[in-house]
């Protein structure tokens, strides 16, 4: 019985333990802070809007180079 309960706080811990690291990983590996929250959708348009205008403004700059020519 004390060795059951034992092993069952363990894994509790290490699940919660699990779910708060991975929290805190995603948000450090997309660069926000902390603590905010991993499922925000308004971040990820809004790093699509950001490479897609890179891509549009590269396009414009090739296609004007190549017009010059």
């Amino acid at each position: 019985m004390i060795i059951l309960s034992s092993i069952r706080k363990y894994v509790f811990g290490i699940v919660i333990g699990m779910a708060v690291g991975l929290w805190f990983g995603v948000n450090i590996g997309e660069g926000r802070p902390i603590y905010s929250n991993p499922f925000d959708t308004a971040a990820i348009k809004k790093k699509v809007k950001e490479s897609t205008d890179e891509v549009v403004k590269d396009s414009k700059k090739v296609l004007r180079e190549q017009l010059e020519d």
